[in-house]
C-alpha cells in the first residue's frame, strides 16, 4: 500500500527555521493538490499559486498559534515550510525480509513543497481540528514590489525577471540564478515606467506574456522557459489491450480541441503594429487579441513579440485530463 507522508519545518523562537518533523498522524485530510501553469483557460504567461488545504487533529494543541505553550510555533506560524512525499509502498523492504513478487523498490519523492498560510486559518473547538492553506513558493512574489531602482532601460527580460526575484524575501527559500532565466523572447526593455509600484508577481505576470514563457519552481529552484517541448519522449501511457506496454490510463476526460486558447490576429494597443496568420483565419476565421503595454515602444520588438505570440497559438492545441494509477514513475513526472 502507498503511503503519503506530511512534513513541517517549525520557526525557531529566534526566527530562523528548526528542525523538520513528520506531522503524518496528526493529518486528518488532504486536500486536492494542483499546480498550475496558465490561470484559465483564456489567460496566457499568468501563472497560478499550487495550493492545497490541509486539516489536523489539534486535540494537543500542537497546531495551535504562538503563545500556547503546547504549540510547535516558537516564533511564527506563517511561513512554516511544509512538504508532502509520496512511498509507493509503506513496507519498506530490507536485506533478508523482502518477499519476491510483493516487495516494492522504491524511495520517498517529494512531490510538493510550500508554506503555511496563517490568514485562512480555521479551528474547530469542539472537533479540536485547525485546517490551513498550503500555499507553494511562488506566493511569496506577490509579497515583493518591483525593485525599480535595479531595472534600466536597455535590460533584457530575463535580467528583469532576475532582479525581481533577486530580493532576500525570495532568495531565502529559493535559488534563484541567471543561467536559469531563460525566455521564450529576451527582448531589451524600452521603457519601465509599467513596472513601476507592481508586485513582482504583477510584474513578471506581465514579461511572461511579452516574452511567450512560462515560470515553474523545482526543488526549490526557480526557472523561467519557453514553451517549447522537450527534445526527447520522456513518458508513455498506455489504453487498453496496448500492444506496447501494460496499460495505466483508467479515463481520459475534459478532452477540449484547444481552441479556446488560440488566436490568430494580434495587435498593439496605440500603435500600427499588428501581425496575422493567413492560414489560420482561413480555417477559424478572425480571433483577435491586443496587447497594451509601454515596456515595449520599438516597432521591431513589438513586431518579434506578435509574430512569437501569433505562431504559438495561431491553431488549437488539444487538451485533455488524463487519470492514471498513482506510481512512483508518474509521481516523478
Amino acid at each position: 500500500m502507498s503511503q503519503v507522508k506530511v512534513y513541517i519545518t517549525p520557526f525557531l523562537s529566534n526566527g530562523s527555521y528548526g528542525t523538520e518533523r513528520e506531522i503524518t498522524k496528526d493529518v486528518i485530510q488532504i486536500g486536492p493538490l494542483g499546480v498550475d501553469t496558465d490561470s484559465s483557460d483564456y489567460q496566457i504567461g499568468v501563472f497560478r499559486n499550487s495550493s492545497f488545504r490541509l486539516t489536523l487533529n489539534n486535540r494537543d494543541g500542537l497546531y495551535s498559534d504562538v503563545g500556547i505553550d503546547q504549540s510547535i510555533f516558537a516564533y511564527k506560524r506563517a511561513d512554516a515550510k511544509v512538504r508532502v512525499t509520496y512511498t509507493e509502498d509503506n513496507n519498506l523492504p530490507f536485506c533478508g525480509t523482502a518477499i519476491c513478487g510483493e516487495a516494492i523498490l522504491c524511495e520517498e519523492i517529494t512531490v510538493f513543497e510550500g508554506l503555511l498560510n496563517d490568514e485562512s486559518f480555521l479551528e474547530e473547538a469542539q472537533q479540536e481540528k485547525a485546517e490551513f492553506l498550503v500555499l507553494g513558493y511562488e506566493s511569496l512574489f506577490s509579497r515583493v514590489t518591483v525593485p525599480f531602482a535595479a531595472i534600466s532601460n536597455g535590460d533584457p527580460v530575463s535580467n528583469v525577471i532576475f532582479a525581481m526575484l533577486d530580493q532576500s524575501e525570495i532568495t531565502d527559500l529559493l535559488t534563484v540564478d541567471l543561467a536559469n532565466i531563460v525566455p521564450g523572447l529576451d527582448e531589451e526593455i524600452d521603457d519601465k515606467t509599467d513596472l513601476e509600484n507592481l508586485t513582482a508577481k504583477e510584474a513578471i505576470d506581465r514579461l511572461l506574456l511579452l516574452s511567450n514563457s512560462v515560470l515553474k519552481i523545482e526543488d526549490e529552484t526557480v526557472y523561467v522557459t519557453s514553451r517549447d517541448a522537450s527534445a526527447s519522449l520522456i513518458y508513455t501511457f498506455h489504453g487498453q489491450a496496448s500492444l506496447d506496454g501494460a496499460e495505466n490510463i483508467i479515463n481520459v476526460r475534459n478532452i477540449s480541441n484547444g481552441k479556446n486558447r488560440m488566436f490568430n490576429y494580434m495587435t498593439w494597443r496605440d500603435d500600427t503594429v499588428v501581425f496575422q496568420s493567413s492560414s489560420s483565419i482561413a480555417l477559424y476565421g478572425v480571433r483577435k487579441r491586443e496587447i497594451d503595454s509601454t515596456i515595449f515602444n520599438d516597432n521591431t520588438k513589438q513586431t518579434d513579440i506578435v509574430t512569437e505570440l501569433v505562431t504559438e497559438f495561431a491553431f488549437p492545441k488539444q487538451e485533455l485530463e488524463l487519470q492514471t494509477p498513482i506510481k512512483a514513475d508518474v509521481v516523478e513526472l
